[in-house]
């Protein structure tokens, strides 16, 4: 907007300056025919510059307009060379160069005319036409334009010259010709008409037309003067060349301004480019991630420090090495599917992959890149630290799934092998009396047994349920491991046989720990058989017992304090990794059909969870398996199991509390084969009014029993009231058993001479310990 107003201002000096010489353009001046040679070497040289800057503009905005008006400039500048040759005393004294006496004047009135024809074209193109030439065509337009222009030249000298004689005359003496005016007159028509349509149709938003404008002012308020004058050598004369002078210089006063300004900038973006430059070294230099630049063949070729720090590699290690040697070769193929995106356009690629430490470990890498001009831009992210947050994340939500299916599994078969075990108890109750009713018919007997066998299996059957149910009724006591486990050598060693290796390692120092002596022993020895059937022949299975002390990372429960850690180790082919995390489900089994009924490592995860510990088992494929029983630590003293003695209970009043009526019928004949006068009660409510009214010398209850109280319950109200009365907690299902530290437990189904045994003990003030032997 600025030149727009500077533009308008000018005119209307340059209007001013002209009316104010017209009344005095007839004068005349001094005859100098120097001064033409010297206006139009002037002219030609400027405007040959020109013609060659509008060139180079015409590279960059590919406009007709401009390569109209540079032809343009092109014509003036060899009209204005021609134009001395044929001026009388310009050059040569006393003659012409070229032509007659009308020749210099119809090459001048060409020149005129012709650039102002060509002048006022350019600007039509400039606002009606809006397309632009191919960049493939300018270096062709642009010779083209120039060889019309300079062909045009050469035909209009050679005509002017040869036929002078023939053409009208448009100076006589000093004086023109009205031909002559009118030429004159056209060419201020023509120039005039380009001025007012820059101004009134381009205005302020072509700069280069604007400063065009001025250049046509003055030239057509110079021919203006010129017509004025009428004559050579008029004042209106010399004032129609020095104008001309002027308008040739304008273009190049633009030029030079647009360089000048651009040098600024220049000089400017020079400026802010090196402060960035500064501001991208210290980015560089100081990011925390990995910058780089490299070659799509695998080769980096720039580094920032961060690759140092994070992954301790130099900047000329680096570059040695093809970057298929950095990256983890899982991550190959899917990093180079990225660099091929990259190759195939894909602006910018995003992934992720392990980059190598020089220490050998690996870091996990985010990677952003983009490609230009053929090499590839890479920042890098280590998201190591989430990488492994979120796998411990899935660690545990998969161990928090684990835990859930667990225990609702156990609370299924727990619930199940309680009834289970109740009817078992009715069975195997009875048999007795089955037995003393088939003597003497052999098929009746074998029937019995047939039934007394399978009553035995389908409580060892219960019994494991209830193990990984965590539902086992147990009672705990302190042990060494290292006797118990030297104890079963002689059972291991024939349960393996003698191709199969057998070790066992345990110290005296190995501490103590609180738990079901025959659970233990039980555990031990289904590790032990699994062992055996994976090893399949020649190999070894060592068993080991060691201190340790748990921070919290070694097993899935987070278990931290001191543990012994009892581990069973194989030479065998291994767990594949897909069925690791099912091994411990009931009933979950590899083995064939008849083989296994899956049910026990759920009895070793059922009796390490009920003892305070877990299992942990490490089987990568075909390097063996080792399964480690984490048991806590004890401060109590471990004692050694007494030995087994069948004493005869003294008989008495028993009170004998049970819910289930059967149950109760084969409870009761027991204990009457006791010598016990046996008082039923169906209830907690029933055994204490029953304690209240007649003295007793035995209670017996089940544990789980209908109402408010259970059987725990029981006996501690009835050991509250009266201290020195035998209590004998029966259950098969050990939801409150782990309440009971003080009362001895029998586990149901338990046969005759186990609850002969268990009254025996009680009666006789003995350790407590395991009532019911194992009924495998």
């Amino acid at each position: 907007m600025v030149t727009f107003r500077v533009t308008l201002a000018l005119i209307g000096l340059f209007v001013a300056a002209t009316l104010g010489l017209l009344p005095y353009a007839h004068l005349a001046g001094p005859q100098m025919p120097g001064f033409n040679a010297a206006f139009a070497a002037g002219v030609c040289v400027a405007e040959l510059a020109t013609s060659f800057l509008l060139l180079v503009v015409l590279r960059q905005t590919l406009r007709p307009s401009v390569l109209l008006l540079a032809v343009a400039y092109l014509y003036s500048a060899l009209m204005a060379l021609a134009y001395p040759m044929a001026y009388p005393d310009a050059i040569a004294p006393g003659r012409l160069l070229v032509g007659g006496p009308q020749t210099i004047s119809w090459i001048y009135n060409s020149w005129i005319f012709g650039f102002a024809l060509m002048s006022f074209t350019a600007v039509l193109l400039e606002l009606g036409y809006k397309g632009t030439i191919a960049p493939a065509q300018v270096r062709t337009l642009a010779y083209i334009g120039n060889a019309l222009a300079t062909a045009l030249v050469a035909v209009l000298i050679v005509v002017y010259a040869s036929q002078t004689e023939r053409l009208p005359p448009l100076i006589v003496g000093n004086s023109w010709t009205p031909l002559n005016v009118g030429f004159n007159y056209g060419g201020v028509v023509l120039y005039t008409a380009s001025v007012v349509l820059i101004l009134l149709r381009l205005g302020p938003r072509n700069d280069l037309f604007l400063w065009l404008s001025l250049a046509l002012v003055t030239i057509a308020l110079g021919n203006l003067l010129a017509a004025a004058g009428g004559a050579r050598y008029t004042l209106g004369w010399y004032a129609c060349r020095l104008s001309w002078a002027a308008s040739s210089a304008v273009l190049l006063l633009y030029f030079l301004g647009q360089f000048v300004r651009q040098h600024g900038q220049l000089v400017r973006t020079t400026g802010d480019l090196a402060e960035r430059t500064r501001e991208r070294d210290r980015i560089w230099s100081v990011s925390e991630d990995l910058l780089g630049i490299s070659t799509f063949g695998g080769y980096f070729i720039a580094l920032n420090p961060a690759w140092t720090r994070l992954l301790g590699w130099r900047e000329d290690e680096v570059r040695h090495l093809h970057v298929d040697e950095l990256r983890h070769p899982d991550d190959i193929e899917r990093s180079r599917a990225g660099r091929a995106r990259l190759a195939a356009g894909v602006p910018t690629v995003r992934m992720e992959n392990r980059f190598r430490h020089k220490d050998g470990s690996w870091r996990w890498i985010s990677w952003t890149m983009t490609a230009d001009q053929g090499l590839i831009y890479v920042a890098g992210r280590d998201v190591t630290a989430e990488k492994e947050a979120q796998a411990a994340l899935r660690k545990a939500e998969a161990d928090a799934a684990h835990r859930q299916k667990m225990e609702a599994l156990g609370q299924l078969t727990g619930g199940v092998a309680h009834d289970f075990n109740n009817l078992l108890m009715i069975v195997s109750g009875f048999i007795p009396r089955l037995r003393a009713r088939a003597q003497g018919d052999t098929r009746a007997q074998e029937a019995v047994q047939a039934i007394e066998i399978a009553a035995q299996r389908g409580a060892s059957l219960t019994r494991q349920l209830l193990s990984f149910a965590r539902r086992q009724p147990i009672n705990p006591t302190a042990i060494k491991v290292d006797e118990h486990l030297t104890a079963l050598r002689t059972l291991l060693d024939g349960t393996v046989g003698s191709q199969i290796a057998l070790t066992i390692s345990a110290t005296s120092d190995t501490w103590p720990v609180t738990v079901d002596a025959n659970e233990f022993e039980l555990a031990v020895l289904n590790l032990v058989l699994n062992a055996r059937d994976a090893v399949a022949g020649d190999g070894a299975i060592a068993l080991s017992a060691r201190n340790v002390v748990l921070d919290g990372d070694e097993t899935p429960e987070k278990l931290t304090g001191e543990f012994v850690a009892v581990c069973v180790a194989d030479t065998g082919h291994g767990i594949a990794p897909e069925i690791l995390g099912k091994v411990f489900d009931p009933f979950f089994t590899t083995k064939q059909a008849d083989k296994g009924t899956g049910l026990g490592l759920s009895q070793v995860h059922g009796f390490t969870h009920q003892s305070g510990g877990t299992a942990v088992i490490d089987s990568p494929p075909g390097k063996g398996t080792v399964v480690t029983l984490y048991l806590p630590r004890t401060q109590a003293v471990a004692e050694a199991a007494p030995a087994e003695r069948a004493e005869s209970a003294p008989g008495g009043m028993a009170l004998l509390v049970e819910d289930n009526a059967e149950v109760a019928e084969v409870a009761r004949e027991m204990l009457s084969q006791l010598g016990y006068t046996v008082r039923l009660a169906a209830d907690v409510r029933a055994a204490l009014g029953a304690i209240g009214r007649e003295p007793f010398d035995l209670v017996v209850s089940d544990i789980v029993m209908p109402g408010s109280m259970n059987g725990v319950e029981l006996a501690q109200t009835i050991r509250a009231d009266k201290p020195n009365l035998p209590i004998l907690l029966v259950t098969g299902y050990a939801g409150s058993a782990g309440e009971s530290p003080d009362f001895p437990v029998l586990r149901k189904p338990y046969r005759f001479e186990q609850m002969r045994q268990a009254i025996a003990d009680l009666l006789g003030k003995r350790p407590r310990r395991e009532l019911a032997l194992d009924q495998d």
